[in-house]
């Protein structure tokens, strides 16, 4: 049996006993929706009561699983006796993408821990925030997730392959990829400018460190995160005044702060459907 505990993106799983075919069937979507919302999830696995897998069919069912999400799992917790960490290690190496770390039983708080630290792939520091600007920033994130969600599921290949077309930004999904990131930086810049006549855009790393899909995932979490630290002198401003700030972008539009976050949103969600619609 698993039981499963979410908080949001995280993932609390503990197997007692025998694991059924079923648990995994109960998982999945759980996953799948967490990480179109979060990007990724992390996972805190809990063994101690670990008892083998009910038959074939569960075994199986369990490799199934991890095949199919594991582009989903940044990070794994596992807790658990020692004896178990070799099976651990072999289940997780199917694995591509997760950073795993083991901890005794004794050891649950320091997982947690462990899990709760904010990486280079996490697109918000403070998630949840209230008010407007807490808002708007977590859709931005959920955005940027969804985003890089669907671009990883291009194969390198795939990744790099060109299409004519008359917009050098989107001869690929790769192009694609780049054109959203440097926009994305574009739009932190403008919002800095508003607020700061001293705003300063921080040393951006090179475009051409986006070699692969997941490279695109930490490019825009960097920017989401200055974004979000940017975003933070709105609190500052009294709500009815934040509208009155108004700023003309290169492309001649005119903006208040929320509504060029909005706009940043929308351009994400463009182009995620574009690549959705892209093997069409």
């Amino acid at each position: 049996m698993i039981e499963i505990q979410q908080d949001r993106a995280l993932f609390r799983v503990a197997a007692k006993g025998k694991i059924e075919a079923a648990d995994f069937d109960r998982v999945a979507p759980l996953v799948v929706t967490a990480a179109r919302e979060h990007g990724h999830i992390r996972l805190l696995f809990d063994f101690a009561e670990f008892g083998g897998w009910a038959d074939t069919g569960a075994a199986a069912a369990q490799f199934r699983f991890v095949k199919d999400h594991h582009r989903m799992v940044e990070r794994i917790a596992a807790v658990g006796k020692k004896e178990w960490q070799r099976w651990v290690s072999s289940f997780a190496g199917v694995f591509f993408a997760p950073e795993i770390r083991f901890f005794e039983p004794s050891e649950r708080a320091n997982a947690e821990a462990w899990l709760a630290q904010v990486e280079s792939g996490a697109f918000l520091t403070n998630p949840g925030a209230r008010g407007a600007v807490g808002a708007i920033m977590d859709e931005y994130a959920r955005a940027a997730g969804e985003f890089c969600f669907v671009l990883e599921t291009f194969s390198q290949e795939e990744f790099e392959a060109e299409r004519e077309t008359t917009d050098p930004d989107c001869m690929s999904p790769k192009t694609i990829a780049i054109h959203a990131c440097r926009a994305a930086r574009g739009y932190a810049a403008h919002l800095g400018r508003a607020l700061d006549p001293d705003y300063a855009p921080p040393e951006w790393p090179s475009m051409e460190s986006l070699r692969q899909p997941a490279d695109t995932r930490l490019l825009l979490a960097a920017t989401l995160r200055h974004t979000e630290t940017v975003s933070a002198k709105l609190r500052e401003i009294p709500d009815d005044t934040v509208s009155s700030i108004r700023f003309e972008v290169p492309w001649g539009s005119i903006y208040d702060p929320e509504s060029l976050l909005e706009h940043a949103i929308c351009h994400l969600l463009r182009h995620r459907r574009q690549l959705e619609r892209w093997r069409l």
